[in-house]
């Protein structure tokens, strides 16, 4: 009477040593690093082998590549604005106008007042409705684009570093000063003061 075989309790079978085992994965790619190597260095000495070997890339291997580029080509674009970040969202406007017709200022939060310039900053706040008359500025674009151009254009005779983190700067064509504050809401302002560049050098 044959011998009854007996497994574990979980019913899994010790491997013997007559079991056929899968060669793991790092050994299949040690295999193919070793195949492609002998196949290179046999294609230096046999040119024959090589250019068999050229003629079945340019057979096989390349048109398969160019039918696999032109059937993902529509999805590259799809997969770009996956992986594309999000729009900037537009800064939010700093003014409201009330129930009696005048303008109010509202505080930009800190991500919109981030994504300004200096200009729009500072002519989305109390600058453009207390000075604008004094340049004759009719919208807060106008504002702005000056006061860029100021910051951007004066030189270190019309720059001065002031308490506070301050930056004053002078515009002798317009006899206007303009003040970066960057611890203020409204970020600085800009007017055209009475006493001219004296008021600009007295600045602290």
């Amino acid at each position: 009477m044959p011998r009854e075989k007996r497994y574990p309790i979980n019913g899994c079978r010790r491997a013997t040593s007559g079991d056929k085992r899968m060669p793991s994965r790092r050994t299949v790619m040690w295999a193919l690093s070793l195949l492609a190597l002998l196949g290179v260095g046999y294609a230096k000495v046999n040119p024959a082998f090589a250019a068999r070997c050229e003629a079945s890339y340019a057979t096989y291997i390349r048109p398969a590549y160019a039918a696999c580029e032109s059937s993902l080509r529509p999805y590259v674009g799809t997969i770009s604005r996956a992986f594309a970040r999000p729009a900037a969202q537009p800064a939010v406007k700093s003014t409201c106008v009330t129930s009696t017709g005048q303008e109010r200022r509202t505080p930009l939060p800190p991500v919109a007042r981030s994504a300004l310039s200096p200009g729009e900053r500072i002519a989305k706040g109390h600058a453009y409705l207390k000075h604008r008359h004094e340049f004759g500025f009719s919208s807060r674009e106008q504002m702005a684009s000056h006061v860029d151009r100021v910051i951007s254009f004066s030189g270190s005779a019309d720059t001065r570093q002031l308490r506070g983190g301050r930056v004053a700067y002078w515009d002798n064509a317009s006899r206007s000063v303009v003040i970066v504050d960057p611890n203020t809401v409204d970020g600085g302002t800009t007017f055209k003061p009475s006493r001219g560049r004296a008021y600009f050098v007295s600045l602290k």
